[in-house]
């Protein structure tokens, strides 16, 4: 799949809608020598920032840049997040292969002590406290709708690991898009 996005006044560019997974980019202008840049990863529900600055050139010359250009600081969210794609979910020695054991490979992750009867919680959820927070005070989200059950705390849809593209787990600060605060 090829996607094209033309620079804005200022020389930014935007493309949206992409799935989780690895990308190329290239970017070219005439006079300058196209650059691309391999192996970028794109995650869920986050922004990857990719500048480029073309050197003077002809545009059949190129650069091309390999490996991971990864920003040493996150300037774009606020979140502590844990990441698993695809594959390493799916090369997790998970116990039952169960979906949410995925948060006891999350630092600050506990399972707690007890867990609801198998008649409450017949898919198998994993009652985890993140941080020390109690287990209630957890929320899932499965693809952008609440997937929580409010009086137990846990998972209401528990999907397989074979149909998980990418699970985000974040621990604290979380954005405001994730937010449940009651109103006053």
């Amino acid at each position: 799949m090829s996607v094209q996005s033309a620079v804005n006044q200022h020389g930014n560019y935007n493309i949206t809608h992409l799935q989780p997974g690895r990308y190329e980019l290239q970017a070219a202008a005439p006079g300058f020598k196209s650059k691309i840049v391999q192996e970028i990863q794109i995650f869920a529900d986050q922004a990857a920032r990719i500048d480029f600055w073309l050197d003077i050139g002809v545009a059949t010359e190129s650069v091309t840049v390999q490996g991971d250009e990864l920003p040493l600081l996150k300037t774009n969210r606020a979140d502590t997040a844990t990441t698993f794609t695809a594959r390493e979910a799916a090369e997790l020695p998970l116990f039952d292969r169960n979906f949410t054991a995925l948060q006891l490979a999350t630092p600050g992750m506990q399972q707690s002590q007890w867990q609801h009867a198998s008649s409450e919680n017949p898919q198998g959820s994993l009652q985890i406290m993140a941080n020390g927070q109690h287990f209630s005070g957890t929320s899932f989200v499965l693809d952008g709708t609440d997937n929580r059950d409010p009086l137990l705390g846990i998972v209401v849809i528990n999907p397989t690991l074979d149909s998980v593209a990418e699970t985000k787990i974040m621990t604290s600060s979380y954005d405001a898009e994730f937010g449940e605060q009651p109103a006053p």
